[in-house]
């Protein structure tokens, strides 16, 4: 090979060192991006991880559940019905005089159903509170007429009807011992009460011939625990909506009172027992509530 041979080879052998060089300098770049990439995956894996294990160490995650979305949320609705005691006249001998004067009083045992509307907050996902109250309010006159051949003989007669009023009021602490998708099971310890009376104008005359009213008047206090279950609507999207339904145990201090005059008559009695109700269909309001979350 002649020196003119060499001269031509040189610049194609440093063309070749330097592509060969710039090859090797791409697949070192590319090489160091893929490491980057791989680096940056893992710390990303690494967060996401050390979220979820604190969202863990939290307890629930918000929104992992229908009662989860409800806590810190204000709830409005129907929480069920109470029985208040109350008294009602015997119906033939409600008022006895003796022959020397002394009045009794002889009442028998009645109630008057209260529907009661409050409010729910779940201090947390376990703990929450609950108020309710309600109130029956009847009064009323009525007319009789009672006509005669002889159109001057007609006699229109009117009196009161029995004016009632009774009142309730109920303090709950529910505690959710599970709660998953659209169910919480809880735990609901509870007390309240409830007062009843109920006036007859005019019911009986005094020895002196003055018109007497008949009081009657009714309480209760009541103390106990419920074991039930809420559902929440979130399954068509409602999840703000929710109903519950809860029986229990209960301690109840009933006391009914009948008066006219200075005669009194007072009835106590302690009741202790699971939930009752006074009639087969009551079942489906005394045990039932319905709420909304705002």
């Amino acid at each position: 090979m002649n020196a003119q041979t060499m001269g031509r080879q040189a610049p194609r052998m440093r063309h070749r060192r330097i592509a060969a060089l710039a090859g090797l300098s791409l697949l070192l770049a590319s090489g160091a991006a893929a490491a980057d990439d791989e680096e940056y995956d893992e710390d990303l894996d690494e967060e996401i991880d050390e979220e979820a294990e604190a969202d863990d160490d939290d307890g629930h995650e918000r929104g992992e559940s229908d009662h989860d979305r409800q806590v810190g949320s204000l709830a409005l609705g129907f929480l069920g019905t109470r029985f208040v005691p109350a008294a009602k006249p015997h119906p033939t001998a409600a008022v006895v005089i003796s022959p020397e004067g002394n009045a009794t009083v002889t009442i028998e045992p009645d109630e008057v159903t209260v529907p009661l509307f409050g409010i729910r907050y779940w201090l947390n996902g376990t703990v929450g509170a609950e108020l309710a109250f309600g109130f029956n309010v009847a009064g009323g006159n009525e007319t009789v007429q009672s006509p005669n051949p002889d159109p001057t003989l007609n006699v229109s007669t009117e009196r009161s009807l029995p004016s009632t009023k009774a009142f309730c009021g109920r303090l709950g602490v529910p505690l959710s011992v599970f709660s998953a998708t659209h169910y919480n099971l809880m735990l609901i310890p509870e007390l309240d009460v409830g007062y009843s009376s109920t006036r007859l104008a005019n019911f009986e005359l005094s020895t002196t011939g003055e018109a007497l009213d008949l009081q009657l008047s009714g309480f209760v206090f009541g103390i106990g625990g419920r074991v039930g279950a809420e559902l929440s609507f979130g399954f068509i999207d409602v999840p703000q909506l929710s109903i519950q339904s809860a029986w229990g145990l209960r301690f109840e201090s009933r006391r009914r009172v009948g008066r006219i005059g200075d005669a009194e008559t007072i009835q106590t009695e302690t009741a202790f027992g699971t939930s009752w109700y006074g009639s087969p269909w009551d079942i489906f309001t005394g045990s039932f509530a319905l709420l909304y979350y705002l």
